[in-house]
């Protein structure tokens, strides 16, 4: 019977059996797909029988064999020790109970988790720095065109040392929400990135737009300015190790109150000489 389970996960044995059976006898009517299903048929049963026969044994050890089940199917049923199967109505024994069942639940969690364990490992212990080749500013007023872009690259990208992330981290030691976000990094993370004050392009903003501008900021709906952070990344920064680059991006949006909203009117306008 361990057998004749033991050939059912290998998914071609059964059914080459089976139609080799159906192809060696001459008198027999059915079609190949009939056939193997009368074969799957018996092989159920040949399987309930064995289990029978073994519970009618009691008492010492000894052996249930049902030497035949059909002549047409032509199995013969493997030996099998009486003591292995539990009679019905019986409760298992605690040791087999909670041992073999505790060994299976305890493999199937280390299958499942095991992978996840071992990649978070991985990451945590032998990880590789991650530092930004270039960092991208982008600021935008609505949906319109850019005012401002700038980006640093090389010598404007500050490492940061341990002094200044401890100092950075307790100028949010109020906020327990930052806190435990900044708790997974060190200083090797972060990366100081030195922006100018100016923008390395022109406002290309036609006049209808720069009039439909002015009179977006002058009504009294919520308007907003979006700051865009682009910084692509590298895994490794030995490139012939097989970098392979990355690209991140964040958006930041800020409403902006009605002062500020008048200033850039006046601005606009050319009334007004100062910056906003």
């Amino acid at each position: 019977m361990f057998l004749n389970d033991a050939q059912v996960p290998v998914g071609a044995v059964p059914d080459g059996a089976a139609g080799g059976d159906g192809l060696g006898l001459d008198r027999h009517h059915l079609s190949l797909s009939s056939w193997i299903c009368v074969e799957d048929i018996y092989a159920h049963i040949f399987v309930l029988k064995c289990w029978r026969e073994s519970e009618k044994v009691r008492g010492p050890p000894a052996r249930a064999c049902q030497s035949s089940v059909q002549n047409q199917d032509s199995r013969r049923c493997v030996c099998v020790l009486s003591e292995v199967f539990q009679p019905r109505g019986q409760k298992k024994k605690k040791v087999v109970k909670y041992g073999m069942g505790g060994m299976i639940v305890m493999l199937l969690i280390c299958i499942v988790w095991f992978p996840l364990l071992f990649m978070s490992l991985v990451k945590s212990v032998a990880g590789v720095v991650n530092k930004p080749l270039d960092v991208s500013v982008t600021i935008t007023l609505g949906g319109f065109q850019p005012i401002f872009t700038m980006s640093a690259q090389q010598n404007q990208l500050k490492d940061v040392t341990d002094r200044d992330f401890i100092s950075f981290l307790n100028s949010y030691r109020h906020s327990s929400s930052a806190l435990q976000f900044l708790e997974v990094y060190t200083a090797e993370d972060v990366t100081v990135a030195e922006l100018e004050g100016s923008s390395n392009s022109l406002w290309t903003i036609s006049p209808p737009s720069r009039k439909n501008l002015m009179d977006v900021l002058s009504k009294e709906d919520q308007f907003s300015g979006h700051h865009v952070l682009e910084h692509p990344e590298v895994q490794m920064q030995n490139l012939s190790l097989g970098a392979k680059a990355e690209f991140a991006m964040d958006k930041h949006i800020t409403y902006l109150d009605m002062n500020t909203r008048q200033e850039l009117i006046a601005l606009l306008n050319g009334t007004r000489n100062k910056p906003v």
